[in-house]
């Protein structure tokens, strides 16, 4: 995958919200659902509150792409190492 078929956050929060029911997304993360409609479609903002609270809803991690390479890299080697020692 390369820069340019990497969705920016606008698109992936886009997403979070979209799956789950508006409503009930916010009112868990407590803001109002008006609030959370205009943030989704760019018009509103949100606090970084309630912009963590969302994301931890949805499951979400966030960590430097160096780092995410670099976990990557270490469960291909593992990967590989496992299939050697089983004489794959």
């Amino acid at each position: 995958m390369n820069k340019k078929d990497t969705p920016c956050l606008s698109e992936v929060l886009h997403d979070l919200i979209s799956r789950h029911d508006q409503v009930t997304m916010a009112d868990t993360i407590g803001i109002h659902s008006l609030a959370l409609s205009c943030f989704k479609n760019g018009v509103g903002g949100m606090t970084i509150g309630n912009l963590e609270k969302l994301l931890s809803q949805a499951d979400v991690i966030m960590i430097e792409q160096n780092r995410y390479k670099r976990v990557v890299n270490t469960i291909i080697t593992l990967s590989e190492l496992l299939k050697e020692a089983q004489g794959l």
